[in-house]
């Protein structure tokens, strides 16, 4: 299996990689993802998986290519809820994580990989908080208003929570394919996806400038967008 999550069926030069997963999953179906950083020098390196640097390049041989890494990948094992409770930095998505944990999506995003796969949108407080949210309580009171005809405060976390979830994995690579929308766990309820060069925009509206919503950005250099988790993605 070690050696089967290190193998990619596929040809892939550094030249190809993007910031996000890779074009082509590894030998146990799992995609690696590749972040270009600088280091205190300000040379370019890659780094694969959040776990190791590529310390020797685009190595062809007569059935492929090889890239020298510095540490050994390992397979995520968390589930997305577990990833967002454990790994997520303390207080700064608290008002998220208490509604997912007061919805009831709990279960669902802890079902393992071959079951489901999951894409999780999480919202930071200081997103909320600039939005006039600053609890839990706060955030209900918004939906409300949003979704007056909905009376029950538990179907209004519901909401909320499942419209950030869809029921699919998608890297940013497949976002940014997606063709214009993705379907969300609230039934018949979609985000659409605008397109700003790499950067991912979701529920751009524009009818005239009279009405127009500039949508929320998918944080594309954020260490939790493209976060890998057992069973799905993570996004901030």
């Amino acid at each position: 299996e070690m050696v089967k999550f290190h193998l990619i069926n596929d040809t892939l030069a550094t030249s190809t990689f993007v910031d996000g997963r890779l074009a082509s999953p590894n030998g146990m179906k799992r995609y690696l993802t590749t972040m270009t950083y600088l280091d205190e020098d300000n040379n370019a390196y890659i780094e694969v998986n959040r776990q190791a640097r590529i310390t020797s390049k685009d190595n062809r041989c007569d059935n492929g290519i090889v890239h020298r890494i510095d540490n050994v990948l390992t397979m995520a094992t968390k589930s997305v809820y577990q990833s967002m409770k454990e790994d997520l930095p303390a207080g700064k998505y608290n008002i998220f994580i208490e509604a997912v944990d007061n919805s009831s999506y709990v279960e669902m995003l802890q079902q393992p990989a071959d079951s489901s796969w999951y894409t999780l949108l999480v919202e930071s407080d200081s997103v909320l908080n600039a939005n006039g949210i600053a609890s839990f309580e706060d955030l209900l009171d918004s939906m409300a208003v949003i979704r007056p005809e909905v009376i029950q405060r538990q179907n209004l976390c519901d909401m909320y929570v499942g419209y950030h979830i869809l029921p699919s994995l998608n890297y940013l690579t497949d976002l940014r394919t997606a063709g214009g929308s993705k379907m969300t766990c609230v039934k018949d309820n979609v985000v659409t996806i605008t397109l700003n060069g790499l950067n991912v925009i979701l529920n751009r509206f524009t009818a005239d400038e009279a009405n127009y919503d500039p949508g929320i950005n998918i944080d594309t250099k954020s260490f939790y967008t493209d976060y890998t988790c057992a069973n799905g993605v993570i996004h901030e």
